[in-house]
Order: C-alpha cells, then structure tokens, then sequence
C-alpha cells in the first residue's frame, strides 16, 4: 500500500498534479508530444505551487477559524487544486 501524504504541502502537490491530469485529459491536450519526458509540466507545476503556497495556506488557515466542515474543507481544496494547475498549464501555454 502505498504511503498518502499527511502534511498540507503534500496534499496540495498531490491535489494539483491529479488536477492538472484530469484538465489535460478532459481538454485532449497532446501532452506526450509537447512534453515527453513531462520535465516541462513538472517544473511549470513547481513553480506555481512555489508562488502560491503562502497565499493557499493562509486560505486554509482563515477558513479553519471558522471551523468548517471536512465536506467544504475537501471543496476548498479541490478549488485551490484546480486554480493551480491551470495557472501552471497556462504558464506553459497550453491553455
């Protein structure tokens, strides 16, 4: 079985490359071609997440004062997830 990650940076990298995934396949972008090696979107998605990372865990941090539940909690994070990985496919120029 495989090890899940526990800490937030995990869970929003992990978040984001299953986000980016899904929004190339969904959007039938030829990926393999314009990335074989996938070095490109590996580093556009670092960065983003390097650049965004503060902001993101200040969200959570606000919206855990509130003291949500885990149903809006796993919907923030789905949001967030989504908004960076399209900021790093657009930052390759593949949307």
């Amino acid at each position: 079985m495989a090890r899940q990650s526990t800490d937030a940076v995990g869970i929003l990298c992990e978040g984001t490359m299953r986000a980016a995934a899904l929004i190339i396949q969904s959007r039938h972008i030829d990926h393999r071609a314009l990335d074989p090696d996938y070095t490109r979107i590996t580093a556009a998605l670092r960065q983003t997440l390097r650049e965004n990372l503060e902001a993101t865990l200040e969200e959570w941090r606000e919206a855990l004062d509130t003291r949500p539940g885990e149903a809006w909690l796993r919907e923030l994070l789905n949001v967030q997830c989504n908004s960076l990985a399209l900021k790093a496919l657009e930052s390759l120029g593949w949307l």
